[in-house]
């Protein structure tokens, strides 16, 4: 599968994804609160950006990284283990918050769109090599 798959995706469902930075409450976590824009009301769903890659300009980025979320997401059972996959202190109060919202805002977002086309490799966004690299100069 190629990065056009991203694009495809966006445009087979008339998606826009606007960025939203420090969308936690809490200071030291790289945060964005990306706003999926459709026919309906706005899907919102905060992700994990440590690398400050989103941005509104580079949607297919916007949408692979959403992707990287909803994978992380889906490997934990409870908001404990979503907290020690992304490195944050799980007995910090909004967590629990955070992991019920985003918990209802994917399970929408999968039921109206379905799952994002998975193009790059764990390999490639942690070396960025690749399409992760290729996929990150597009929107620099």
């Amino acid at each position: 599968m190629s990065l056009a798959a991203l694009d495809t995706y966006i445009a087979r469902n008339n998606l826009i994804l606007k960025v939203k930075r420090g969308a936690l409450r809490f200071k030291g976590i790289d945060t964005v609160e990306i706003s999926i824009v459709h026919a309906g009301p706005p899907i919102k769903i905060v992700i994990f950006d440590e690398f400050g890659d989103a941005k509104e300009h580079n949607q297919a980025l916007c949408l692979a990284l959403l992707g990287l979320e909803i994978a992380v997401f889906g490997d934990a059972q409870t908001a404990h283990e979503w907290a020690l996959a992304q490195s944050i202190n799980p007995e910090v109060p909004e967590i629990q918050e955070l992991f019920d919202e985003n918990s209802a805002a994917i399970k929408d977002f999968l039921d109206r769109f379905g799952e994002i086309p998975d193009v790059i490799s764990e390999w490639d966004w942690q070396l960025n090599a690749g399409l992760a690299q290729e996929l990150r100069r597009c929107g620099a």
